[in-house]
């Protein structure tokens, strides 16, 4: 089976971490997967990424490694 390619999404520009964040990105993540693809977090801050992993989500919103 050949593998999907993620569409790189640059979260550099986030800095409010709050539920309202957090919803938005998993939604574009289910509009993704919907139309048979998934979003790839770039340029995620240190603070955003122990955010996503504070809520577990980091399996869900994976981020892009350097």
């Amino acid at each position: 089976m050949d593998a999907v390619p993620r569409l790189r999404c640059d979260v550099s520009g986030i800095c409010a971490f709050d539920p309202e964040t957090l919803d938005a990105l998993v939604r574009l993540q289910l509009v993704a997967r919907r139309f048979g693809t998934s979003i790839e977090l770039t340029n995620a801050s240190a603070r955003l990424v122990d955010f996503l992993t504070l809520a577990g989500l980091t399996d869900v919103l994976p981020v892009a490694t350097k």
